[in-house]
């Protein structure tokens, strides 16, 4: 690549593009066009958004304990925790069930499918959700009748069940005012896990910061009914599941309690019977002081000996649902009866992680690193409860000896009673047992039945599902945007790659990298039929950059005592000869006496483009001796300029450029005139002008944009040829820029005259 600051300057690159403006003009047409098109078949998209607060443990306030407090059975909820239930497969599942999302009516507009949400001309019924399979839609179209429609060709009646490749289903009701004419209506099918994954993803569920325990829910589709509808139903399900998660532990301790309390109360009541029976047997009678202090240390005994045994159950049971094979707990930490406050912190924390636990399971992978997180710290968790417990036991079981012991010495003194007085205290004694006991049962009763009946909710849903009055999606000022930016590129890329794969010359800078000479002038490209463009008093800009050629001569060595110019190229119409034509003409405009020689000795030109008649040339002074002042003519209404004619055009002109007659003739024109321009073949076609350039101060290699051939450039370079000429500057014709400076210039020129 070559370097310059006019090719690769910002300001080249946009002539470049400004020169190619019809390719950008067409790219920003199709682009906008495309941009346009997509706004207006795109379905629009609105966004609808729901709040709900969650009364969490570390973010709520007293509402949260005041929650608590009615309810002891209930978990502790976390916002995390809460974001992922939102969000889970089973969750949205019953959402789509519940509003048949499985099925969706389009009708053909525009030749895109638009979905009917609101007020469906047909209203479908699908017999298995779960059995959907992967079909194309099926097209309807309703017939004159008020209960048939026809699927393909068949016809079928409301309420008619319908096999197809996508399941069973029918169609329930038909609208026949909300059908329109011309319009193809079809049903499209999908299976509920499907449309529960794309949800999933369409979904948004954030909180408002850290700190808040406000769970936001945002959703976008191009039914606004339609995204409130999902959204309202998600926080029905999810209220609704919270309720039977709360009451599932409530009535599973409940069965539990029941169970027990229903021995109890048998227990008492038998012993009620028995106290009733042998008195109505023994006669009513009265215990002694003695007997009644007796009785009541032994009472106050068994009642501490009934607590320890009902917490050693506790214990048990707890220790039982720890080495299960789930490894579960089955009861609420406020439901086991433990004094230890360390050992109910340990189980409130196991409670809870199993809760985060099993939630997490419904949309979260087993070897995910949470999970693993979570289970692990569930297994570090379990040792230390375990041990814990059976500490626990151990030290109830040693209590409870101790309490037997002190009953066993009681109870020797209650032998040396009366038969009936000790009969009376042993039945006494068992029913203070059994009232306790009950008494515990019916209290714990009580509070898993407020449990189930206050249910009192732990979330407030503090705005319903609310969409936007205008859509949000596509931004119309960043869609025709993209299209700008999107045009704009593939022109300029189009513009760039066609510059980068060109085989022909095409920047000032390009050739003097490749040529490692001067570009000393550029040539607008000129267009006219005319020839002669650098006339006397002409004020066009193709005149001024002759006359800046002219004026650049001197600095190339062409002066009166070296007076001779050549002029070359490196394939034909590269524009040598109205080079050498024009710049002549230019400097015999300023009163010099200019030669024109035409030793394009093939295929020579000039005498053409001035249609001139000739009688002898070049090819009759070397062949046939012709006088040297025969050959030269001047050109009429052009003072000072003389053409050389070629002559006839002959094949071997080589061998006649050496002939010694050509010295000769240079030195003669020399001598004869001011300035010598020579027009000379091509040297990139045959040797011509390296038999003339040894005559010569300077020679000008012509080059034309998009024409000359840059490989072949490259090679006269690499051999060498191009230095074998003597003196060599570069003209760039066929120049696209314009001098618009010099057009205002002018204008006002004549204007001021």
């Amino acid at each position: 690549m070559y370097e310059n600051e006019e090719g690769f300057g910002i300001k080249a690159n946009l002539i470049k593009f400004l020169r190619n403006w019809p390719v950008f003009l067409i790219s920003l047409l199709i682009t906008l066009s495309g941009g346009f098109l997509f706004l207006k078949l795109v379905p629009k998209q609105y966004q609808t958004t729901a709040a709900i607060l969650i009364k969490d443990q570390k973010k709520g306030t007293e509402d949260a304990q005041m929650v608590q407090s009615l309810n002891q059975l209930a978990a502790n909820k976390i916002v995390e925790n809460e974001i992922e239930v939102l969000r889970s497969k089973e969750l949205l599942l019953s959402v789509i069930n519940e509003l048949k999302l499985y099925t969706t009516i389009e009708a053909t507009e525009y030749f895109i499918g638009r979905e009917i949400y609101e007020k469906p001309p047909f209203l479908v019924e699908v017999r298995s959700p779960d059995s959907i399979q992967k079909c194309d839609p099926v097209n309807i179209t309703s017939t004159g009748g008020d209960d048939s429609f026809t699927i393909g060709t068949s016809t079928y009646k409301l309420n008619e069940w319908i096999k197809s490749s996508c399941g069973v289903f029918r169609i329930t009701h038909i609208d026949r005012s909300k059908i329109q004419q011309g319009k193809e209506y079809r049903i499209r099918f999908k299976h509920p896990k499907l449309v529960a994954e794309e949800l999933s993803k369409e979904l948004g569920i954030y909180t408002a910061n850290k700190l808040a325990s406000v769970i936001n829910l945002s959703l976008h589709d191009a039914s606004p009914k339609k995204a409130e509808d999902i959204l309202n139903q998600l926080l029905k399900e999810y209220n609704s599941i919270a309720f039977k998660e709360k009451n599932q532990l409530a009535n599973n301790t409940l069965e539990i309690v029941n169970e027990r309390l229903a021995i109890a109360s048998k227990d008492l009541d038998s012993i009620e019977l028995s106290l009733q029976s042998y008195k109505s047997q023994a006669g009513a009678m009265d215990v002694s002081s003695q007997s009644k202090l007796l009785l009541e240390n032994i009472t106050d005994n068994d009642q501490k000996v009934a607590d320890l045994q009902r917490k050693l159950r506790s214990l048990r049971s707890l220790q039982a649902d720890l080495n299960n094979s789930n490894g579960q707990l089955m009861q609420a930490p406020s439901a086991i009866d433990v004094d230890d406050k360390l050992l109910v912190d340990l189980i409130k924390q196991l409670y809870e992680l199993e809760i985060k636990y099993e939630s997490l399971q419904k949309t979260t992978a087993q070897n995910s690193p949470i999970m693993i997180a979570i289970q692990d710290n569930i297994n570090k968790l379990r040792p230390v409860i375990s041990n814990n417990i059976a500490n626990q036991i151990r030290s109830l079981e040693q209590n409870e000896r101790s309490l037997l012991a002190a009953n066993s010495r009681y109870s020797s003194n209650l032998n040396v009673m009366p038969v009936k007085e000790r009969e009376i205290v042993e039945i006494s004694r068992e029913q203070s047992k059994k009232t306790d006991l009950y008494n515990y049962l019916l209290q714990k009763k009580e509070e898993a039945e407020l449990s189930i009946s206050s249910a009192v909710p732990d979330n407030r849903i503090i705005d319903s599902a609310v969409s936007t009055v205008k859509p949000v999606k596509p931004k119309s000022i960043l869609v025709m945007g993209a299209a700008l930016a999107a045009g704009l590129l593939i022109a300029a890329s189009i513009v760039l790659l066609k510059e980068a794969v060109k085989s022909t010359l095409s920047e000032p800078a390009q050739v003097e990298h490749v040529t490692g000479k001067p570009v000393i002038a550029e040539i607008v490209h000129h267009k006219g039929p005319e020839q002669l463009v650098a006339q006397t008093g002409a004020r066009t800009e193709i005149a001024e950059q002759f006359r800046h050629l002219r004026s650049s001569l001197p600095y190339l060595g062409v002066q009166a005592s070296n007076n001779r110019l050549l002029v070359t190229s490196s394939i034909a119409r590269e524009g040598k000869s109205f080079i050498s034509l024009n710049l002549a003409a230019s400097v015999a405009a300023t009163g010099k006496k200019v030669a024109l020689v035409e030793f394009d000795l093939i295929h020579p030109t000039i005498t053409k483009k001035l249609e001139l008649q000739f009688d002898k040339g070049i090819t009759d002074y070397l062949l046939n001796n012709e006088p040297l002042e025969n050959l030269s003519m001047s050109v009429p209404e052009h003072a000072n300029l003389y053409v050389v004619p070629a002559g006839q055009p002959i094949e071997m002109s080589s061998d006649l450029l050496n002939h010694k007659k050509i010295e000769a003739l240079i030195q003669h024109l020399g001598n004869a005139f001011d300035l010598v321009v020579i027009d000379s073949a091509p040297i990139g076609l045959i040797s011509d002008a390296f038999s003339l350039s040894s005559f010569c101060s300077a020679t000008l290699f012509v080059v034309r944009k998009d024409v000359t051939p840059l490989k072949l450039v490259k090679k006269l370079q690499r051999e060498g040829i191009l230095n074998r000429l003597n003196n060599v500057s570069v003209v760039y014709n066929g120049s696209r820029t314009r001098n618009v400076y010099l057009k205002d210039y002018y204008a006002e020129y004549r204007k001021e005259k």
